[in-house]
């Protein structure tokens, strides 16, 4: 029937967009790595929100001060945001995304032993202050380079791909912080952000990029 037709039509042209969204992906290795980075990263956020958690319960932190904690990572929020204009303009896009893992190189793993609201609250804005820089940055550069016919499908399987990441990495953190505890945690994500670090310093494609749409001439 014609509304059958129809759906197989559709159906093939979807699968057509994943394969070229996937295609011009993978392809391109500043985006791919940007990908890996990323899907790291808000894992990292993740784990520091859990361990947030986690320490406020085991040291019986009042709800207020747990508040304030949360607060002190939104204002790390808004500074990242409004920094992130004019180092943009002053930095290129290798050197600041550099720059924004070394401060979660050297802030992250200070979860592992402080259990003050104001230690917790300062190491929760630093870190939230250097993934709003991150995420600007790498959004900003990705929307630079993918070409505007695959905008669409190369966002739709980044944030697939993202979300996927996000959602299995939360599980594990959860029975790691369950069976292990805080210390053994911070450990394992912390590896993973040297890991991570050193890639970046070691890809001349990453800390020599800059954005430009003739970086990107589509499939």
């Amino acid at each position: 029937s014609p509304m059958q037709d129809e759906r197989r039509t559709q159906r093939h042209h979807l699968l057509r967009e994943v394969r070229e969204g996937l295609t011009w992906l993978w392809e391109h290795e500043v985006v791919r790595s940007i990908l890996l980075i990323s899907s790291y990263i808000n894992l990292t956020r993740t784990a520091s929100v859990l361990l947030v958690l986690d320490i406020v319960q085991q040291q019986h932190i009042p709800p207020v001060l747990y508040g304030l904690i949360v607060a002190a990572g939104g204002v790390g929020n808004l500074l990242g945001t409004a920094l992130c204009p004019p180092v943009q303009r002053r930095i290129r896009f290798g050197t600041a995304l550099c720059c924004a893992l070394i401060v979660f190189v050297f802030v992250f793993p200070l979860y592992g032993f402080i259990t003050t609201p104001l230690l917790l609250g300062a190491v929760f804005a630093g870190i939230a202050l250097a993934d709003s820089v991150r995420a600007v940055f790498m959004d900003s550069y990705r929307f630079a380079v993918v070409p505007d016919t695959l905008q669409g499908r190369v966002s739709s399987i980044y944030r697939l791909i993202l979300f996927s990441v996000l959602t299995i990495g939360s599980s594990a953190l959860g029975l790691s912080l369950e069976h292990l505890g805080v210390l053994p945690t911070v450990g394992i994500v912390w590896s993973g952000l040297l890991l991570i670090t050193g890639f970046l310093f070691l890809s001349q494609h990453m800390r020599h990029s800059h954005k430009s749409k003739s970086h990107s001439t589509g499939l």
